[in-house]
């Protein structure tokens, strides 16, 4: 879902923009820096809150796109204390990227000092509507929101679904689909040694940080089945209950290694 200020925004000429990416993922940087670079926008990248504190006090960008959740700190904190700058940095528009989509979540960014925000998995034409509307011509007026859905296939086993899969490579016009398949790989088996690890810790807020990190990547893929285990695991991790979100991520880890094969196999397939 994607919240921004001014319907017409879409209609908007835009000049190249300046844009600072704050986000920890690798495949979520690749991904978002490629549609905002199609769209003829220059991005700078860091990957944790503080590196973006530190960009910001050095570079004049004309919009911040702010992951919610990072090792370090929250979004939310990065944003305040962007915010107590002053300056330039206090006023410069900052969008939250956030995997969770909560009816009162704009709320939440507001009070936070954010402009709006854009939920997991990102797509171009909400992305660079937000890049026109914060750094085209027009003045924000009237709240408004748009909103896109990727939905599961009804019923499906895939690990993969092909379809999406396929869709991704046609919006994101994703030259190097092996460089991002591989990149998802490498990810995804971080991902597993960590969640091991929680396991093995009995830390239900480490399971819950990774699970929330791992469903927003496997949603571009179409990898329903693990998506699905990553949000009953995080929302299980929310709610305290311990022993119901070790058993999610026993079944969880097994449905990521078959994943992290089925990648293995498309890769082979598209550089045959």
């Amino acid at each position: 879902m994607l919240l921004f200020t001014d319907p017409s925004s879409e209609n908007l000429a835009v000049p190249s923009a300046h844009l600072l990416l704050v986000e920890d993922s690798s495949i979520n940087q690749l991904i978002i820096k490629t549609m905002l670079h199609k769209g003829g926008h220059s991005v700078d990248i860091a990957d944790c809150g503080m590196a973006a504190i530190k960009a910001v006090s050095a570079t004049r960008y004309d919009l911040i796109f702010m992951d919610v959740s990072m090792p370090d700190m929250t979004g939310m904190e990065a944003t305040r204390r962007i915010r107590q700058l002053g300056g330039a940095e206090a006023t410069v528009p900052i969008i939250a990227i956030t995997a969770h989509a909560f009816e009162d979540y704009n709320a939440t960014c507001l009070a936070a000092g954010m402009n709006g925000f854009i939920t997991k998995p990102v797509g171009k034409k909400d992305l660079l509507a937000l890049v026109a509307q914060w750094c085209g011509s027009a003045t924000p007026g009237v709240s408004a929101q748009s909103t896109i859905t990727v939905e599961p296939v009804v019923g499906s086993i895939e690990l993969l679904n092909e379809k999406v899969l396929q869709q991704f490579t046609d919006d994101y016009s994703m030259v190097g689909v092996p460089q991002l398949l591989q990149l998802s790989m490498t990810e995804l088996l971080k991902r597993s040694d960590k969640i091991k690890c929680a396991v093995d810790q009995r830390d239900l807020t480490a399971l819950g940080f990774e699970a929330h990190t791992l469903k927003s990547g496997v949603a571009l893929l179409g990898a329903w089945p693990l998506h699905t285990l990553a949000v009953d695991m995080e929302a299980s991790s929310h709610d305290n209950k311990m022993a119901a979100t070790l058993l999610l991520a026993e079944q969880l880890l097994p449905c990521l290694e078959a994943t992290v094969a089925a990648l293995a196999l498309r890769i082979n397939k598209e550089i045959a």
